[in-house]
Protein backbone atom coordinates (compact mmCIF):
# COMPACT_ATOMS: atom_id res chain seq x y z
CA UNK A 1 0.00 0.00 0.00
CA UNK A 2 1.38 3.22 -0.81
CA UNK A 3 1.79 5.39 1.93
CA UNK A 4 -0.28 8.77 1.80
CA UNK A 5 2.06 11.93 1.16
CA UNK A 6 2.58 14.42 3.70
CA UNK A 7 0.17 17.80 3.08
CA UNK A 8 2.23 20.17 5.72
CA UNK A 9 6.11 20.51 5.86
CA UNK A 10 7.54 19.58 9.18
CA UNK A 11 10.44 21.74 8.19
CA UNK A 12 8.92 25.02 10.23
CA UNK A 13 9.71 28.60 10.30
CA UNK A 14 10.50 30.28 13.64
CA UNK A 15 10.00 34.14 14.11
CA UNK A 16 9.29 36.49 17.09
CA UNK A 17 6.42 38.63 17.34
CA UNK A 18 6.24 41.00 20.55
CA UNK A 19 8.98 38.67 22.06
CA UNK A 20 6.23 35.48 21.82
CA UNK A 21 7.73 32.50 19.24
CA UNK A 22 6.04 31.99 16.47
CA UNK A 23 5.73 28.83 14.34
CA UNK A 24 4.61 28.75 10.69
CA UNK A 25 4.44 25.43 9.07
CA UNK A 26 3.71 25.50 5.36
CA UNK A 27 2.10 23.00 2.86
CA UNK A 28 4.48 21.10 0.73
CA UNK A 29 1.13 19.98 -1.52
CA UNK A 30 1.51 20.10 -5.34
CA UNK A 31 -1.55 19.45 -7.68
CA UNK A 32 -0.94 17.27 -10.53
CA UNK A 33 -1.06 19.47 -14.09
CA UNK A 34 -1.68 16.01 -15.52
CA UNK A 35 -4.78 15.99 -13.46
CA UNK A 36 -7.05 18.15 -13.13
CA UNK A 37 -9.84 16.59 -11.37
CA UNK A 38 -7.59 16.20 -8.49
CA UNK A 39 -8.56 17.15 -5.16
CA UNK A 40 -6.29 17.55 -2.82
CA UNK A 41 -6.80 15.89 0.95
CA UNK A 42 -8.41 19.40 2.12
CA UNK A 43 -9.62 22.35 0.08
CA UNK A 44 -12.41 24.61 -0.24
CA UNK A 45 -14.41 25.37 -3.29
CA UNK A 46 -14.26 29.08 -3.83
CA UNK A 47 -15.70 30.86 -7.05
CA UNK A 48 -16.52 29.29 -10.45
CA UNK A 49 -14.68 30.73 -13.76
CA UNK A 50 -16.94 30.71 -16.69
CA UNK A 51 -15.18 30.69 -19.87
CA UNK A 52 -17.99 32.68 -21.38
CA UNK A 53 -18.38 34.94 -18.53
CA UNK A 54 -16.85 38.63 -17.51
CA UNK A 55 -16.15 37.47 -14.23
CA UNK A 56 -12.54 39.15 -14.55
CA UNK A 57 -13.81 42.67 -16.48
CA UNK A 58 -12.56 46.13 -15.01
CA UNK A 59 -9.64 44.29 -12.91
CA UNK A 60 -12.21 42.71 -10.44
CA UNK A 61 -9.75 40.01 -8.13
CA UNK A 62 -12.17 39.07 -5.64
CA UNK A 63 -12.31 35.78 -7.48
CA UNK A 64 -8.95 35.19 -5.63
CA UNK A 65 -9.01 37.64 -2.60
CA UNK A 66 -12.34 37.04 -1.12
CA UNK A 67 -12.35 34.18 1.60
CA UNK A 68 -15.92 31.22 1.20
CA UNK A 69 -17.35 31.02 3.83
CA UNK A 70 -16.91 27.68 4.08
CA UNK A 71 -13.27 28.10 5.72
CA UNK A 72 -14.48 29.89 8.90
CA UNK A 73 -16.64 26.49 9.63
CA UNK A 74 -15.17 24.68 12.32
CA UNK A 75 -15.43 21.53 11.00
CA UNK A 76 -12.98 22.65 8.04
CA UNK A 77 -10.50 24.30 10.87
CA UNK A 78 -10.80 20.81 12.90
CA UNK A 79 -9.49 19.08 9.27
CA UNK A 80 -6.89 21.02 8.47
CA UNK A 81 -5.51 20.19 12.31
CA UNK A 82 -6.22 16.72 12.16
CA UNK A 83 -3.77 16.74 9.32
CA UNK A 84 -1.82 19.17 10.73
CA UNK A 85 -1.12 17.33 14.08
CA UNK A 86 -0.71 13.66 11.22
CA UNK A 87 2.17 14.95 9.71
CA UNK A 88 3.98 17.68 12.43
CA UNK A 89 3.12 16.24 15.71
CA UNK A 90 6.59 15.14 15.98
CA UNK A 91 8.42 18.11 16.05
CA UNK A 92 6.57 19.17 19.32
CA UNK A 93 7.62 17.85 22.52
CA UNK A 94 3.96 18.21 23.95
CA UNK A 95 2.02 18.68 20.24
CA UNK A 96 -1.05 20.81 21.33
CA UNK A 97 -4.35 18.90 21.23
CA UNK A 98 -7.69 19.79 18.73
CA UNK A 99 -9.43 21.14 21.04
CA UNK A 100 -6.96 23.62 22.18
CA UNK A 101 -6.15 24.46 18.14
CA UNK A 102 -10.10 24.72 17.73
CA UNK A 103 -10.54 27.11 21.09
CA UNK A 104 -8.59 29.93 19.55
CA UNK A 105 -8.18 29.75 16.16
CA UNK A 106 -8.83 31.65 12.74
CA UNK A 107 -8.52 31.80 9.47
CA UNK A 108 -7.10 34.25 6.69
CA UNK A 109 -5.84 35.04 3.16
CA UNK A 110 -2.85 34.39 2.14
CA UNK A 111 -1.30 37.20 0.30
CA UNK A 112 1.96 35.87 -0.94
CA UNK A 113 0.33 32.74 -2.00
CA UNK A 114 0.65 31.85 -6.10
CA UNK A 115 -2.72 31.34 -7.29
CA UNK A 116 -4.12 29.35 -9.92
CA UNK A 117 -4.01 30.41 -13.01
CA UNK A 118 -5.62 29.67 -16.37
CA UNK A 119 -3.73 29.14 -19.01
CA UNK A 120 -4.73 29.72 -22.89
CA UNK A 121 -5.17 26.48 -23.89
CA UNK A 122 -7.52 26.36 -20.60
CA UNK A 123 -9.99 29.28 -21.63
CA UNK A 124 -12.71 27.68 -23.35
CA UNK A 125 -13.17 25.52 -19.88
CA UNK A 126 -15.05 26.23 -16.45
CA UNK A 127 -12.97 25.55 -13.51
CA UNK A 128 -13.38 26.18 -9.45
CA UNK A 129 -11.20 27.20 -7.49
CA UNK A 130 -10.16 25.29 -4.92
CA UNK A 131 -8.40 26.96 -1.64
CA UNK A 132 -6.50 25.18 0.57
CA UNK A 133 -4.64 26.13 3.99
CA UNK A 134 -1.04 27.62 2.36
CA UNK A 135 -0.01 27.44 6.06
CA UNK A 136 -0.51 27.22 9.71
CA UNK A 137 0.54 29.80 12.35
CA UNK A 138 1.08 29.06 16.12
CA UNK A 139 1.94 31.48 18.64
CA UNK A 140 0.32 29.88 21.98
CA UNK A 141 -2.33 30.42 22.84
CA UNK A 142 -3.70 31.34 19.26
CA UNK A 143 -4.03 29.59 16.21
CA UNK A 144 -3.94 30.70 12.34
CA UNK A 145 -4.93 29.02 9.20
CA UNK A 146 -3.89 30.96 6.02
CA UNK A 147 -6.05 30.22 2.68
CA UNK A 148 -5.21 30.70 -0.89
CA UNK A 149 -6.56 29.57 -3.80
CA UNK A 150 -3.76 27.60 -4.84
CA UNK A 151 -5.36 25.41 -7.41
CA UNK A 152 -8.29 24.89 -9.47
CA UNK A 153 -10.26 21.77 -10.94
CA UNK A 154 -12.12 21.52 -14.06
CA UNK A 155 -16.04 21.68 -13.55
CA UNK A 156 -18.17 18.76 -14.13
CA UNK A 157 -21.53 19.80 -13.34
CA UNK A 158 -23.83 21.70 -15.58
CA UNK A 159 -24.01 25.88 -14.40
CA UNK A 160 -27.70 26.92 -13.26
CA UNK A 161 -29.78 27.63 -16.29
CA UNK A 162 -30.91 30.84 -16.29
CA UNK A 163 -34.54 29.88 -17.59
CA UNK A 164 -36.81 33.11 -17.75
CA UNK A 165 -40.64 32.09 -16.43
CA UNK A 166 -43.10 32.40 -18.98
CA UNK A 167 -46.18 34.49 -18.42
CA UNK A 168 -49.59 33.17 -17.76
CA UNK A 169 -52.15 34.81 -18.96
CA UNK A 170 -56.51 34.76 -19.03
CA UNK A 171 -56.40 34.85 -22.98
CA UNK A 172 -54.58 30.78 -23.54
CA UNK A 173 -56.31 28.25 -24.23
CA UNK A 174 -55.27 24.82 -24.03
CA UNK A 175 -57.57 22.68 -26.63
CA UNK A 176 -57.63 18.87 -26.80
CA UNK A 177 -57.77 17.46 -30.31
CA UNK A 178 -57.48 13.85 -29.54
CA UNK A 179 -57.53 11.02 -27.18
CA UNK A 180 -53.93 10.25 -27.60
CA UNK A 181 -52.85 13.39 -25.13
CA UNK A 182 -52.13 15.89 -27.98
CA UNK A 183 -52.48 19.55 -26.99
CA UNK A 184 -52.57 22.88 -29.00
CA UNK A 185 -51.77 26.02 -26.93
CA UNK A 186 -53.26 28.89 -29.16
CA UNK A 187 -53.66 32.42 -27.75
CA UNK A 188 -57.49 33.54 -28.68
CA UNK A 189 -57.66 36.56 -31.73
CA UNK A 190 -53.93 35.79 -32.31
CA UNK A 191 -53.96 34.15 -35.69
CA UNK A 192 -56.59 36.81 -36.65
CA UNK A 193 -54.12 39.56 -35.87
CA UNK A 194 -51.63 37.64 -37.50
CA UNK A 195 -53.35 37.45 -40.82
CA UNK A 196 -54.13 41.02 -41.02
CA UNK A 197 -50.57 41.88 -40.03
CA UNK A 198 -49.24 39.81 -42.55
CA UNK A 199 -51.20 41.10 -45.23
CA UNK A 200 -50.07 44.97 -45.15
CA UNK A 201 -46.34 43.09 -44.57
CA UNK A 202 -46.58 41.91 -48.03
CA UNK A 203 -47.87 44.88 -49.62
CA UNK A 204 -45.23 46.62 -48.37
CA UNK A 205 -42.09 47.27 -50.54
CA UNK A 206 -38.60 45.17 -49.69
CA UNK A 207 -35.82 47.86 -49.86
CA UNK A 208 -32.97 45.68 -48.78
CA UNK A 209 -34.31 41.96 -50.43
CA UNK A 210 -31.57 43.29 -53.31
CA UNK A 211 -28.41 43.68 -51.17
CA UNK A 212 -25.77 40.80 -50.65
CA UNK A 213 -26.42 38.55 -47.53
CA UNK A 214 -23.93 39.40 -44.29
CA UNK A 215 -21.23 36.77 -43.81
CA UNK A 216 -19.64 35.61 -40.43
CA UNK A 217 -16.23 35.23 -39.65
CA UNK A 218 -16.03 32.24 -36.18
CA UNK A 219 -12.38 31.97 -36.58
CA UNK A 220 -12.00 35.90 -36.34
CA UNK A 221 -14.63 35.96 -33.65
CA UNK A 222 -13.39 33.21 -31.38
CA UNK A 223 -10.01 34.63 -31.94
CA UNK A 224 -10.72 37.93 -30.18
CA UNK A 225 -12.47 36.73 -27.29
CA UNK A 226 -9.67 34.59 -26.64
CA UNK A 227 -6.90 38.02 -27.14
CA UNK A 228 -10.01 39.65 -24.46
CA UNK A 229 -9.37 36.93 -21.92
CA UNK A 230 -5.41 37.29 -22.26
CA UNK A 231 -5.87 41.10 -21.90
CA UNK A 232 -8.28 40.76 -18.25
CA UNK A 233 -5.93 37.33 -16.84
CA UNK A 234 -2.61 39.90 -17.75
CA UNK A 235 -4.72 42.79 -15.90
CA UNK A 236 -5.45 40.52 -12.83
CA UNK A 237 -1.81 39.14 -12.57
CA UNK A 238 -0.43 42.99 -12.75
CA UNK A 239 -3.06 44.38 -9.85
CA UNK A 240 -1.92 40.98 -8.10
CA UNK A 241 1.55 41.99 -8.31
CA UNK A 242 0.85 45.17 -7.20
CA UNK A 243 -1.27 44.51 -4.14
CA UNK A 244 1.49 42.32 -2.78
CA UNK A 245 4.23 45.13 -3.58
CA UNK A 246 2.33 47.15 -1.23
CA UNK A 247 2.09 44.36 1.14
CA UNK A 248 5.72 44.37 1.20
CA UNK A 249 6.23 48.11 1.74
CA UNK A 250 4.06 48.19 4.77
CA UNK A 251 5.99 45.85 6.48
CA UNK A 252 9.27 47.07 5.46
CA UNK A 253 7.89 50.49 7.19
CA UNK A 254 6.99 48.76 9.77
CA UNK A 255 10.42 47.10 10.68
CA UNK A 256 13.01 50.00 8.90
CA UNK A 257 10.30 53.22 8.90
CA UNK A 258 9.22 55.22 5.75
CA UNK A 259 10.06 53.58 2.33
CA UNK A 260 11.69 55.53 -0.24
CA UNK A 261 9.88 56.92 -3.03
CA UNK A 262 10.16 55.11 -6.12
CA UNK A 263 13.53 56.05 -8.07
CA UNK A 264 14.28 56.15 -11.78
CA UNK A 265 14.46 52.60 -12.23
CA UNK A 266 11.41 51.32 -10.32
CA UNK A 267 9.68 53.40 -12.70
CA UNK A 268 11.03 52.25 -15.90
CA UNK A 269 9.52 49.55 -17.76
CA UNK A 270 10.92 46.45 -19.39
CA UNK A 271 10.84 48.07 -22.91
CA UNK A 272 12.39 51.18 -21.33
CA UNK A 273 15.49 49.05 -20.04
CA UNK A 274 15.91 46.92 -23.28
CA UNK A 275 15.86 50.18 -25.50
CA UNK A 276 18.69 51.89 -23.03
CA UNK A 277 20.73 48.68 -23.48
Amino acid sequence: MTQQKPFFSKAFKRESVNSLPVYLFSSCYTQDDTNHNELPRISVEGSIYYAESEQLTNNDTTLFTKLPEEVHNPEVHKKVYEIWLQDCSGVFIKPPTITQCLANTTSSWDSNAPVASINPTEEEKDWVLQWIPTKVKVCIPNFEIYWAPCYKTQLARIPELDIPEQPTSQLDKIELQNPEKIYTVTRLNESKKNEEWMQEVTELPLPYSDSPTLRFDPKLELQQTKDRRRIRDARIRVKLARYRAERMAQRYEEKYGLYPEEDEEEGQTEAEKSDEE
